[in-house]
C-alpha cells in the first residue's frame, strides 16, 4: 500500500539530483568511512547508516487521506495533522503520511520518533493566513528577531527538544508559499518563519524532497546534533529575500550531500549567533561536511560562513561542489562586534562559473542587532582556511577579496591548484591577511607568500 520502490516521484527527484550534482573527479583522499581524510564527526557518528531511513515507515502509519484530511489545496488540515501527531507521541513512534494531493495546513509542531512522509504527487502547503502562524520567542543567540526586534513567527514544520526525527518522501513537495511573505518584510509585525526549524534536537534526517519557497531561511537546525540531509532539491526565486537554503546554526555533526539548492540568498550558510547574544550563548557550529552539491544564488554565495558567527565555527569541509550561478563562490563574512571564530575550514574540488568575487573572507560585512550597542573589542578570529583544487571557467569581477581587521589579522590562508579564470574589472583586494599559495592563476594578493 505504501510502496517504497522506484515510483514516479522518486525517479523525478533522483533524476534532478543526478543532473545537478557535480561530476567532478575527486582528487582528495578519502578514508575508509568515505569521508575526507582528516575529517571526522564526533563520538563515532556515521550518518550513512541512516541513508535508507526514507524507505521505511514507522508504525503506526497515519494516512491523512484516511483520517479526515482533504487534499484539495483549499481545506485546512491542521486539526487532523495535530491529532495524528498527538497519537504518534502517545504511541512512542509513527509516520504522518501525505499521499498525492495538496494538503493545506497551518504550521505544526513535530514530536520525537516521527517520520513525516510526503509521497510522490503530494504537496504539503503552508497557509498564507498570518493568524495561523503562532508567534514564538526570539532565538537566544540572536537576542531578537532577525528581520526586526522582538519575537518571531514560528516555522512551518517546527520542533524543540526532540530526538530521532525523519522528514522525507518520494519526491514530494513542502511549499512555504514564500511569495506571500517576501513583499511584506517591512510591514510584518515579526520576523518571518522558516520552512523547517528544529531546535535543541538530535538525530535528524531530511531527505528526498523538494523544499520550495520558504518565507525566510529554508532549513534551520538550531543547537542540534547529528543532522543528515541528502537528496534534496531546495528552491526559491532569485528575487526572494533571505531565502537561504540550508543554515546549520550552533549545531554539531552535520552532513549535507547529494542535493541541488537554488535560492535568493546564500545556498548554504553556516551560523552560530549574532554579536553579543551569540557570544554569550557560546555554542559553536562544528564538524560540518558538505559534498556532492550544485549550488546557485545570483546575489549571494554558494557556501557561506556568517555573517552571524559569534559563537564560533570550526571543522568544516566542503568538497565536490559546483557553484553554478553565484555572486561569490565561497564567502566567510564577519565584522567588528561579532567576536567568535572561524577555524579549520577546507573547500576542495570546486567548479565555479562567473560572478562578483570568487573567494572572499571579509571582516567588514553585516548589520548589527537593532538598537543595541556594538562591542568594538569583540573581533572575529579567522584562521586556517584552505581552498584546494578550485576551477573557474567563467569571468569574475574579482578573484579574491581577503580583508581582515587591523587588530585581528586573518591567518593561515592556503590556496593550492586554484584557477580563478578571467578577472576583468578589478584586481584582488587584500588587507591584514597572512597565508601561502601554490599553483594559483592569476596570482592572488601580494600579502600571501608563494610556495612555488
Amino acid at each position: 500500500q505504501y510502496a517504497m520502490g522506484a515510483q514516479a516521484g522518486e525517479l523525478l527527484l533522483l533524476l534532478c539530483v543526478a543532473f545537478y550534482t557535480t561530476l567532478l573527479a575527486e582528487s582528495i583522499e578519502l578514508g575508509q568511512d568515505g569521508f575526507p581524510a582528516g575529517f571526522s564527526f564526533s563520538n563515532g557518528w556515521n550518518p550513512l547508516k541512516r541513508a535508507n531511513d526514507w524507505r521505511e515507515m514507522r508504525t503506526p502509519v497515519f494516512d491523512i487521506s484516511k483520517i479526515g484530511g482533504v487534499g484539495d489545496g483549499q481545506t485546512k488540515n491542521t486539526e487532523v495533522i495535530d491529532a495524528a501527531i498527538a497519537k504518534i507521541e502517545q504511541a512512542g513512534q509513527g509516520t504522518l503520511y501525505f499521499p498525492a494531493g495538496v494538503w493545506l495546513t497551518a504550521p505544526f509542531n513535530l514530536t520525537s520518533h516521527i517520520t513525516v512522509y510526503v509521497d510522490a504527487g503530494a504537496t504539503l502547503l503552508a497557509s498564507t493566513d498570518v493568524a495561523d502562524w503562532p508567534v514564538i520567542p526570539f532565538l537566544p543567540s540572536y537576542g531578537q528577531g532577525r528581520d526586526k526586534p522582538g519575537p518571531r513567527f514560528t516555522s512551518f514544520l517546527h520542533g524543540e527538544q526532540l530526538q530521532d526525527v525523519i522528514i522525507t518522501g518520494n519526491g514530494g513537495v513542502i511549499d512555504g508559499q514564500g511569495s506571500f511573505w517576501w513583499p511584506q518584510v517591512d510591514t510584518l509585525p515579526y520576523t518571518r518563519g522558516k520552512l523547517i526549524e528544529l531546535m535543541y534536537s538530535s538525530d535528524i534526517t531530511i531527505s528526498h524532497l523538494h523544499l520550495k519557497d520558504s518565507p525566510f531561511w529554508t532549513v534551520h537546525p538550531y543547537a542540534c546534533d547529528r543532522v543528515f540531509a541528502t537528496d534534496l532539491v531546495i528552491t526559491a526565486v532569485y528575487s526572494s529575500k533571505n531565502t537561504d537554503g540550508f543554515d546549520p546554526d550552533s549545531s554539531t555533526n552535520v552532513l549535507i550531500q547529494n542535493s541541488y539548492i537554488s535560492t535568493g540568498d546564500d545556498a548554504i550558510a553556516i551560523k552560530s549567533g549574532w554579536d553579543q547574544a551569540g557570544i554569550d550563548f557560546g555554542k559553536p557550529t562544528a564538524n560540518v561536511l558538505i559534498r556532492n552539491m550544485t549550488l546557485s544564488s545570483v546575489d549571494a554565495a554558494a557556501i557561506c560562513v556568517g555573517s552571524e558567527m559569534s559563537g564560533g565555527v570550526t571543522n568544516v569541509y566542503a568538497h565536490n561542489i559546483t557553484a553554478a550561478i553565484t555572486s561569490t563562490a565561497v564567502h566567510i563574512k564577519s565584522a567588528r562586534g561579532r567576536g567568535g571564530f572561524v577555524t579549520n575550514m577546507t573547500v576542495a574540488d570546486m567548479l565555479a562559473n562567473s560572478g562578483g568575487t570568487a573567494l572572499e573572507i571579509n571582516d567588514f560585512y553585516g548589520a548589527h542587532p537593532h538598537g543595541k550597542p556594538v562591542n568594538n573589542s569583540a573581533v572575529p578570529i579567522i584562521d586556517s582556511i584552505s581552498f584546494v583544487n578550485f576551477t573557474s571557467h567563467g569571468v569574475w569581477k574579482r578573484g579574491v577579496d581577503f580583508e581582515g581587521l587591523n587588530d585581528s589579522t586573518i591567518t593561515n590562508v592556503y590556496l593550492e591548484n586554484v584557477d580563478l579564470g578571467n578577472i576583468v574589472v578589478e584586481s584582488e583586494t587584500c588587507s591584514n591577511v597572512k597565508g601561502t599559495y601554490r599553483n594559483v592563476s592569476p596570482k592572488p594578493c601580494s600579502l600571501l607568500t608563494p610556495l612555488d
